[in-house]
């Protein structure tokens, strides 16, 4: 995403915010992180956050104030706005995720490696397929 465009993250998150009626406060309760990380996403000084800084956010913004409940499918679909609006992939799209995981498998003949690499992949943005495509012959060095 080039500077001068607007950052798309930090509309979404403050939509959010506004619709379950969360605070910054309510979301570093609730999820651990320090309030200068939801700042800066929102100020868009931060554009795309770990993967797991925006699941924690998701956590947040669905858990219950009083009774600490979680609801789970409000998280995810709040998770796949943030990872959307961050530039990540949807993280909903569990089926080409197990694609490559298991395509990585035969590569790499290793369960656990095809896992680690399915990660790897998925944190990355906008990954070119030649890219892809080099990833197995990396695991050997």
């Amino acid at each position: 995403m080039a500077d001068d465009q607007e950052p798309v993250l930090a509309a979404t998150l403050a939509a959010i915010m506004r619709s379950e009626s969360v605070s910054i406060t309510h979301i570093t309760r609730h999820s651990g992180l320090a309030h200068n990380v939801i700042a800066y996403i929102l100020s868009g000084k931060t554009r795309h956050p770990k993967p797991r800084t925006l699941t924690l956010i998701a956590e947040a913004v669905a858990t219950d104030d009083y009774t600490r409940e979680r609801d789970r499918q409000k998280m995810r679909e709040i998770e796949r706005k943030l990872a959307v609006g961050a530039g990540y992939a949807d993280p909903s799209a569990s089926e080409a995720r197990s694609l490559l995981e298991m395509s990585l498998y035969y590569v790499l003949a290793s369960g656990e490696r095809a896992r680690a690499w399915t990660e790897v992949i998925a944190a990355l943005r906008e990954l070119p397929p030649e890219r892809v495509r080099a990833l197995p012959g990396l695991v050997g060095r």
